[in-house]
C-alpha cells in the first residue's frame, strides 16, 4: 500500500468492499465505498486489517484521508463502527 501523502482528518460512512486479492483468492485490500460514490482505499495497518472481516459491512470510519502517489483517496483507519450488513 502506498503511503498517503495529502493528510487530513475525517470521519467517513461507507460499505466496505474487497480491492485486492492474493493468488489464493484471500482478500488483501479493501475500499471503503461511501455514498457519494467515492472510494477510499484502506491503508494497511492494524484497524484497517480489521475491515477484512466485514465486507459489505456499512461502516463510520475515523481516520486521516490522503492521496497515494497514483492520485486515489487513501484511509488510514484510527477507529471504525459498525452500522449494519448488507
Amino acid at each position: 500500500m502506498p503511503k498517503t501523502e495529502s493528510k487530513k482528518q475525517a470521519v467517513l460512512t461507507g460499505v466496505v468492499t474487497a480491492a485486492e486479492w492474493d493468488e489464493n483468492g484471500n482478500v488483501v485490500g479493501v475500499i471503503l465505498a461511501t455514498e457519494d460514490e467515492s472510494e477510499y482505499r484502506i491503508a494497511n495497518s492494524p484497524q484497517g486489517k480489521k475491515l477484512f472481516n466485514l465486507l459489505q459491512h456499512q461502516i463510520r470510519a475515523t481516520g486521516i484521508v490522503g492521496e497515494d502517489k497514483s492520485g486515489k483517496k487513501t484511509l488510514l483507519v484510527s477507529q471504525f463502527q459498525v452500522l449494519q450488513q448488507w
